[in-house]
Parts: structure tokens; sequence; C-alpha cells
């Protein structure tokens, strides 16, 4: 998926995936019908699972190209008229986190229903569990742009030197009570 892909500006929005909505995750279904494409990916980041049973990722700040909002179509807008940055690493204790970039249909009605079920809350980033950030990726055609959901609270959680999260791999990680 290229910048040149995203035609649909206001119609549609590219997301980056990384854990139970990806394609095959357990909660795939709550977007499946609003995917228009999917193409995997990989945006430079840290990954790390969760008490909870989930994973959450952080990106540097310098990769953070713009944050959500309430109005998805401003946000649809944004993907296409955001100059595409240089992808690769940046200075730190970072690494590649693999994924998914869907390209979803709707942005209106499908992104105040995902920003809910990630604990967004475009207002008040203080009482988000989670915050939606427009970064840089890198494709095998190239790089481009998505809208991707970083963790927006600090837990108690497991680094994950791979960069790709398996649900079945942490099944038997310790919880928290």
């Amino acid at each position: 998926m290229s910048s040149e892909s995203f035609t649909m500006c206001r119609d549609a929005i590219p997301l980056f995936l990384y854990g139970t909505l990806r394609p095959g995750g357990r909660n795939y279904m709550l977007l499946a019908d609003y995917v228009i494409e999917t193409t995997p990916a990989r945006v430079w980041g840290e990954l790390r699972h969760l008490p909870a049973g989930y994973p959450g990722m952080n990106v540097p700040e310098a990769k953070i190209l713009a944050r959500g909002t309430a109005r998805p179509e401003d946000d649809a807008d944004r993907c296409h008229t955001t100059e595409i940055p240089d992808c690769g690493p940046a200075a730190g204790d970072w690494g590649w986190v693999l994924g998914d970039i869907v390209l979803l249909k709707n942005p209106r009605h499908v992104m105040p229903l995902l920003d809910h079920y990630e604990g967004f809350q475009p207002a008040s980033k203080k009482e988000s569990l989670y915050e939606r950030v427009l970064v840089g990726l890198l494709t095998d055609k190239g790089p481009t742009v998505a809208w991707t959901y970083i963790k927006a609270q600090a837990t108690g959680d497991i680094p994950i030197a791979s960069g790709h999260w398996n649900s079945e791999e942490f099944s038997a990680a310790p919880r928290s009570s």
C-alpha cells in the first residue's frame, strides 16, 4: 500500500494494527466489515505485552506526525496531505514493530468505535488508555503513513524484542490481579 493508494480521502483511513485487531486476531471482527485492503507493514517503535493480555506500542516522539482528533474526516484527510517522512530507525532503544495496515472505509463511523474500544479520548490524553497518532511506516511497496494506537499510560508490561505480538505466545504470561 503506497500513498498513491489513498485516493478516497474522507471515505477511507489507513490504520496500523499490531495486536488483537489484526486479521486473524481475536477482535478483528470489530472492524472486518470496514476493511477495504490489508498490507503487511512495520513501524519503528517498541512493542510490549500488557498484563491485561494484549499488546501496547510506543514510538519515538520524533516519529509522531500528528495526534488524533474527534474529527475522523479531518484525520483521514491528514493522511493524504502529510509528507511521507523518513521511516527508518531513530536514535534510542527501539526496534521494528510488525503488523498490518488496514484501509478502512467510512472513517466517520468506524474511528469513533475504535477510539472507544482502544480507550482513546481525543479531548483528554490524560484519561486515555491509548492515543491515536499518525506515523510513517514501511511496506514492501515503500514508505507510507497511517494512524495507529500507542500506549498513553505506563503499566507493568513485558517487552517484546521480536516486534511481533502473538496471543498464544503470551497466554502463560504473568497477569496482574
